[in-house]
């Protein structure tokens, strides 16, 4: 499928994939095990809205474990 003809909200999702999964490579062993538990199937199985509340969770994650938090 070309750029051209793909949905503007199939753009969205895919972006919204490739961020959770470089936040996801940020995460330890057992957080991403952990995550995938609460989101079984895999992150291309996610609706929009469930990529967009899975983002914000990996990022407070991420903060947390750099001591931001």
């Amino acid at each position: 499928m070309s750029a051209a003809t793909r949905s503007v909200s199939d753009i969205v999702r895919d972006a919204l994939q490739q961020e959770l999964k470089t936040l996801l490579s940020r995460c330890t062993e057992a957080q991403t095990a952990f995550f995938h538990s609460l989101y079984p199937g895999g992150i291309e199985s996610l609706s929009e809205d469930k990529l967009r509340n899975a983002i914000p969770l990996c990022q407070r994650t991420i903060a947390r474990n750099e001591g931001a938090i």
